[in-house]
């Protein structure tokens, strides 16, 4: 009699995909007065425990977008004046391993 071999459970967790439009004040060089305003809309991901989006996963996705700006665009000057959470798309239930999967390439690419 043959024993099933028990794999060990990976974690689960639930990962949304946030797309966010900052509203950047830019100080002016030549006048500190003036300022313009910049405004990108930029996509996260957001991974948790939770089946839900809560305010942990909104305060996430908010820090998750300001980095993404900051390390895209190198700006450490602009004032956030504005996040606007345009749409949270619940992607599923995945362990990290099935998140990251991807279709291997055909040969000879």
């Amino acid at each position: 009699m043959s024993k099933a071999i028990q794999q060990p459970s990976l974690p689960s967790y639930f990962y949304f995909l946030v797309t966010g439009t900052l509203c950047i004040s830019l100080p002016s060089e030549e006048n500190p007065e003036e300022a313009s305003m910049v405004i990108p809309t930029l996509n996260v991901v957001i991974k948790t425990d939770k089946p839900y989006f809560g305010s942990q996963a909104l305060a996430d996705a908010n820090n998750g977008l300001q980095y993404r700006y900051r390390s895209e665009s190198g700006d450490e000057k602009g004032v956030v004046a504005n996040i606007v959470i345009n749409s949270v798309f619940p992607m599923g239930l995945m362990t990290e391993e099935e998140y990251n999967w991807r279709k291997p390439a055909p040969e000879g690419e």
